[in-house]
């Protein structure tokens, strides 16, 4: 059984009260959404602020790292330089100062009382020879042992007034203990006519 009935309420009235009734639903409506916006934008800047903090961390970190490395490459490049340092150290202290030859070898001609003069020194740091190539397989030749290598050679020469003076400055060189070898390359005496009298030695020292 269908029941009519007829709205009797003026029309100023009805239209006010449906538009009423639509701004209620709309509004709920916009609430619910301006409250889920709200909570998303709540749990997205919580996750915001543990990314930045993070990334904070990380470039702490970061920095520490980078300080480490800076540090690192300082101490290599300094271990190098210390590493050369004592390398030409090493060289020099195994290597006689050429001063200290020349003391020596002024030392042995003082000690000769003025009888012996040098009018030439000259030194020079000698390369170490190459070794001769081993023996062929099955061979039954013996190599000799090589001398140990020298480190420098001094070469002296000048004059004397005798074989006795020339012969004790070449004593004095071998005692003092600095020259490994000590060799008179030559001594020859002046000749009558030339009104002079002594020797001109020639003197080669290896260290």
């Amino acid at each position: 059984m269908s029941r009519n009935h007829v709205n009797l309420l003026p029309w100023e009235y009805r239209r006010r009260r449906l538009t009423l009734y639509r701004l209620r639903r709309w509004a709920a409506v916009w609430l619910v959404c301006l409250l889920a916006e709200g909570g998303l934008w709540w749990v997205q800047g919580d996750r915001h602020e543990a990314v930045q903090q993070r990334l904070v961390t990380l470039e702490r970190d970061f920095s520490s790292v980078s300080r480490l490395q800076l540090d690192n490459g300082r101490m290599r490049a300094r271990l190098t330089d210390l590493s050369k340092r004592e390398t030409l150290l090493g060289q020099l202290q195994s290597e006689p100062a050429p001063l200290l030859m020349v003391g020596l070898a002024s030392q042995s001609a003082r000690d000769c009382a003025g009888r012996v003069c040098i009018d030439h020194m000259q030194y020079a740091s000698a390369t170490p020879a190459a070794n001769d190539p081993p023996p062929a397989k099955g061979g039954k030749k013996e190599v000799a042992p090589l001398p140990p290598a020298e480190r420098g050679k001094l070469t002296l020469a000048g004059r004397g007034l005798d074989s006795l003076a020339v012969s004790k400055f070449v004593v004095g060189l071998r005692d003092s203990g600095v020259f490994e070898r000590v060799e008179l390359k030559s001594a020859v005496g002046d000749s009558a006519a030339s009104g002079t009298h002594g020797y001109t030695y020639a003197l080669e020292c290896g260290l």
